[in-house]
């Protein structure tokens, strides 16, 4: 769960949105400014916090956190040193519990769409078809309500075009569909689909939705209110519509909408009142870059400690200080640099009597990978032993080894033990490891050696 901060943020500013508009703008008739600022405003929540925007605050003097060089000292930091391979003996991981349950929400809810819109499909094959210019009208069961769907309009019973009702009905269904508001529905349940958790998502939504129907209710309605009124409570008891379609009467919103059309139109000055959403756009973005600054700087923390622990390390080696500024160099993502210096400090010889580097201008691969697929791969093969669980044994295993010149691995040697069972385990998974591309110093095959710690988990499950 990397990006569990942005996650986070999302959510907040989905809420944010919300509020802001339940307390400022939920009572203006500014219909359209609303529409944008609920579908604009929940999209740019969604969006904001992956953005790569970085704010540089003068008040963060320096890092987010720290340690003290005694503590980074105890990180056994090597220049090749691939992540931490843990094994759980518990299974999937909290996390991993977590974000399957989303996956297995949302499929659900993808499936639930998909149903419905079939039914449309089947709707539109089953029902007469009329067409005027590029419309195309679908007749439904008489005890639906009117809606639409994109350019599309399912009418309940026979269409019939010369019936005043019915042209109402259609002025409004075409508002929707000349204004794209489908498209807005669209998106919107695309977020609450993936934040379904998050009360805020189906709030938005709900009143971007009904904001759509004041839209197309005060074209509708604007000869004849009365009669509006009518028809609009003449469908109040119908089967409201599918997902994504408008339909003309959606029951929940009835009290609402009869309400608004009697409401007095706000004085133009009421639109300054908008004038409120810079703040809460420009609060959002100051909060999104201070979040990202935060992380940047973290990141920046830990890799000056590592820095520190890896330099550390090569004094106590003896590695002379061009050898190490080399080390820092290839940390850093610098490539294709010479190695000089004293080279017999950065090699030494495998037990076959061949040099060994531990840093050459081309990295072994794996896989056709890098370190990280080979730290992938450990993880699937690695099998708790029996023997450690039922003993509660659990730990950090250090393991060196060498891919050789020719791709394969050698030398394969615990640094530090934990158990017989766990280090014969790590030893066993290496030794089933496929070919490597070996590594090249100065344009010839070369062995070079890497370090990794694979934990042992109990979790739980002890």
């Amino acid at each position: 769960m990397s990006h569990l901060n942005e996650l986070i943020l999302s959510n907040l500013l989905l809420a944010i949105i919300w509020l802001a508009y339940e307390l400022g703008f939920k009572r203006l008739r500014l219909f359209q400014a609303n529409r944008i600022y609920l579908v604009g405003g929940t999209m740019l929540a969604i969006l904001l916090p992956w953005l790569p925007i970085n704010l540089e605050l003068g008040m963060v003097n320096g890092p987010v956190f720290s340690l003290s060089p005694s503590e980074a000292g105890t990180l056994a930091v090597q220049p090749n040193q691939l992540p931490e391979v843990v094994t759980s003996a518990g299974g999937l991981s909290l996390s991993d519990w977590i974000v399957s349950v989303w996956i297995a929400l949302v499929v659900i809810q993808l499936g639930v769409v998909i149903v419905s819109l079939l039914r449309l499909v089947w709707l539109a094959r089953v029902g007469k078809v009329t067409r005027q210019g590029r419309i195309r009208i679908v007749s439904v069961p008489r005890n639906w309500s009117a809606f639409s769907l994109f350019r599309t309009i399912y009418y309940p019973g026979r269409f019939n075009p010369s019936d005043p009702d019915t042209r109402t009905i259609m002025e409004h269904e075409m508002v929707h569909i000349c204004q794209w508001h489908t498209l807005d529905n669209i998106l919107l349940l695309a977020v609450r689909i993936l934040f379904f958790y998050n009360p805020a998502a189906h709030l938005l939504a709900s009143r971007a939705r009904l904001m759509h129907e004041y839209i197309a209710d005060e074209v509708a309605s604007s000869v004849d209110q009365a009669n509006y009124s009518r028809i609009l409570v003449g469908h109040h008891f119908m089967v409201p519509a599918l997902i994504l379609t408008h339909p003309f009467n959606k029951q929940s919103f009835l009290k609402q909408r009869l309400t608004m059309l009697v409401q007095k139109t706000h004085k133009r000055s009421a639109g300054w009142i908008y004038l409120l959403t810079i703040p809460v756009m420009a609060g959002m973005m100051f909060l999104s870059s201070w979040s990202a600054s935060a992380q940047t700087q973290a990141k920046k923390s830990k890799e000056e400690i590592a820095k520190m622990a890896v330099e550390k390390e090569l004094t106590k080696a003896g590695f002379s200080e061009n050898d190490i500024e080399e080390i820092k160099n290839r940390i850093d993502g610098v490539t294709n640099v010479e190695i000089s210096g004293h080279p017999d400090k950065m090699e030494s010889l495998t037990s076959d009597g061949k040099e060994t580097f531990y840093i050459v201008e081309a990295m072994p691969k794996f896989d056709g990978g890098n370190l990280e697929t080979f730290r992938n791969w450990v993880q699937t093969k690695v099998k708790y032993p029996e023997i450690a669980k039922s003993n509660g044994i659990e730990g950090t295993v250090f393991v060196s080894f060498i891919v050789k010149d020719d791709g394969t691995l050698g030398d394969i040697s615990i640094l530090r033990s934990v158990d017989p069972s766990l280090d014969n385990e790590v030893i066993r998974v290496l030794k089933t490891s496929p070919a490597w591309e070996p590594g090249r110093q100065r344009g010839k095959k070369v062995n070079v050696s890497f370090s990794v710690p694979v934990k042992f988990n109990l979790g739980d499950k002890k």
